[in-house]
């Protein structure tokens, strides 16, 4: 016969074989225990994986002048080459991004009857160099050679090289709002609207991810905490990201850099249980993404040239429903929103030589919303393996509001790759142990052909500090 659960009265349950006396709270309490209602045997969400990033841009429309000085050399007819005075070493040349050292010699235009009757030298025309071109362009992606002179009256003999760099030089940045490349802190995953007395870790394997508009794979760990207070009724969770993901520094015309880790935005979540009966729980709270992950940094050669300062601190709401109509079936309900309350600062090289503020780049908002249904194949008290669960989610993300530019004279720092709304889907099982620990293991994947990623495994492993009831 089942026991009468109204308030003051008291009743047996079998736990593990041995029989406990507890007191039983009404139906509707929020503060009902765990062991009391199918509820609080539900087990996590598995989750997905969500990243942006931002683009900045330099614009180097500017005339690049090199100047230097040599031993000119005309032999029998009239060349005009400019070498280094110690001949066979390095010919030195002057300007932006050097100095350089040329083997091949600056080699002019010279013109029929070039040498005048008295002996004096005009002043010539020089041709490109393809030593000193190959150089510049290392540093000044997109320079190209304008025009140049040779002074051979002049000793040592002059000469002037002007490059024109006329095209934006543009580097894909990690986004820190949002954790950069690490992974924005998304509580239902590896998360519940329960709270719970928890320490845990999960893996996330991603793979082919694009968000920076080249693939490449994120290996993702978080450790984290949950304490409940009031009588279980409420919890904070602490959550530290970590990853092997694209790099917070990135250099104009090379490949993408994905060769360290990088640490993410500390999550820190208030929670607390609104409804709850032993078949139906509604949950609301409050998380916060701490500005802990790295600023973002555009370097061209040697020198950092842009940079995303990562001050901002994200506040995000969280609601969150379960719902067990008998001890085997249940479903979960999870929608989280991210707000950048006050941006950025963005730093552009200036005149100078040094970084400078040329303004603030807000996060674009967000919206994520987790829907989870699962099954109990078997449960038991056991010692060992005493239940699994098979369970299936759906995930959509979506960006909202507008995305904005920080612009000056010649950089552009924006949320470019920012705007998505992405479907995918999530199957795994849950495997628990003795009365404390669990494990879970799924996969994620899109469901449309617009996608982040080709997949994502995902591992989680957690230890409740009071059981699964």
């Amino acid at each position: 016969m089942a026991p009468d659960l109204t308030a003051g009265t008291s009743f047996t349950v079998p736990i593990g074989g041995v029989d406990e006396k507890k007191d039983a709270c009404p139906i509707g309490d929020a503060c009902a225990p765990a062991w009391a209602d199918p509820v609080s045997r539900v087990p996590n969400l598995l989750g997905s994986f969500v990243a942006r990033g931002s683009r900045a841009c330099q614009d180097t429309t500017s005339t690049l002048t090199y100047t230097g000085g040599g031993e000119g050399y005309t032999g029998t007819n009239f060349d005009g080459l400019i070498f280094n005075q110690n001949f066979g070493s390095p010919l030195q040349v002057n300007g932006p991004g050097g100095p350089y050292f040329l083997q091949i010699p600056i080699d002019p235009v010279v013109p029929s009857g070039a040498i005048g009757g008295n002996g004096t030298f005009p002043l010539l025309a020089a041709v490109e160099n393809s030593e000193l071109t190959g150089l510049i362009q290392a540093i000044f992606p997109g320079a190209s050679f304008v025009d140049g002179t040779l002074n051979f009256d002049e000793f040592p003999r002059e000469f002037v090289l002007n490059y024109l760099a006329g095209q934006d030089v543009c580097v894909n940045l990690p986004n820190p709002a949002g954790g950069g490349l690490v992974g924005r802190n998304r509580y239902f995953d590896n998360g519940s609207p329960m709270p719970r007395d928890r320490v845990y870790c999960f893996y996330n394997h991603v793979a082919n991810f694009n968000g920076l508009g080249s693939g490449f794979n994120v290996n993702r760990c978080v450790v984290g905490f949950e304490k409940t207070f009031l009588s279980d009724c409420c919890s904070i969770e602490v959550r530290i990201p970590f990853a092997g993901t694209a790099n917070s520094d990135q250099v104009a015309g090379q490949a993408l850099a994905v060769d360290h880790a990088e640490f993410g935005n500390v999550g820190l979540v208030l929670k607390a249980a609104l409804v709850r009966t032993p078949n139906l729980l509604f949950s609301a709270g409050l998380g916060l993404s701490l500005p802990t992950a790295g600023d973002s940094r555009m370097f061209i050669g040697g020198t950092e040239v842009a940079a995303i300062q990562n001050q901002t601190c994200l506040i995000q709401p969280i609601l969150g429903m379960i719902w067990a109509p008998t001890d085997r079936c249940y479903a979960q309900v999870g929608l989280q929103f991210d707000i950048d309350p006050a941006g950025n600062p963005v730093q552009a090289l200036n005149a100078a030589g040094g970084l400078s503020r040329i303004g603030k780049l807000h996060d674009q908002s967000y919206s994520f919303l987790s829907c989870a249904a699962g099954y109990w194949l078997f449960q038991n008290d056991g010692v060992g393996l005493n239940g699994v669960a098979l369970q299936g989610e759906l995930h959509y993300d979506a960006s909202f509001g507008r995305h904005e530019r920080v612009q000056s004279d010649t950089f552009t720092v924006a949320d470019v790759n920012s705007d998505f709304s992405f479907l995918t889907g999530s199957v795994g099982a849950i495997l628990q142990f003795g009365a404390c620990s669990s494990l879970s293991v799924g996969v994620n994947f899109p469901l449309e052909s617009d996608r982040l990623q080709d997949w994502n495994l995902i591992a989680q492993l957690n230890y409740r500090f009071g059981g699964w009831r």
